[in-house]
């Protein structure tokens, strides 16, 4: 890669984050606007309580079902699965970008004979 792509990937790359703030603010500024219409508005202050009325009644009849025997062993069971396939999905992924490296393709041939094509998804995190 030559030095002026890498600048120009660089430069579209920061123009990018600079647009992902002022639209986050933005969203905010926005998002608090509507709160404040919803929350001085009588019906729906009306309607939002019985909605936590009847979200509290949830929340008990599920603590009561989740109380029994089945039912903590099958959610143990679903968090279980759900880590596992999270674990086999992350595995998946740098076995993917290995052969993609290695072969030169972007597709992948499965068993059954479809054809998938090799995605990846890069995003920037803050260094803590």
């Amino acid at each position: 890669m030559d030095t002026d792509t890498l600048l120009n990937l660089t430069n579209m790359i920061n123009t990018s984050l600079g647009t992902i703030e002022k639209v986050k603010e933005e969203k905010a500024k926005l998002s608090e606007m509507l709160k404040s219409l919803l929350d001085n508005d009588p019906s729906y202050l009306e309607a939002s309580e019985q909605a936590k009325t009847a979200g509290k009644a949830k929340g008990q009849a599920r603590k009561q079902v989740m109380r029994m025997p089945q039912a903590s062993d099958l959610d143990s069971k679903v968090k279980e699965l759900s880590k596992h396939l999270k674990d086999i999905t992350t595995q998946m992924s740098m076995y993917l970008a290995d052969y993609a490296r290695l072969s030169g393709l972007s597709t992948f041939e499965d068993p059954s004979g479809e054809v998938r094509e090799i995605v990846y998804m890069a995003k920037l995190v803050k260094k803590s």
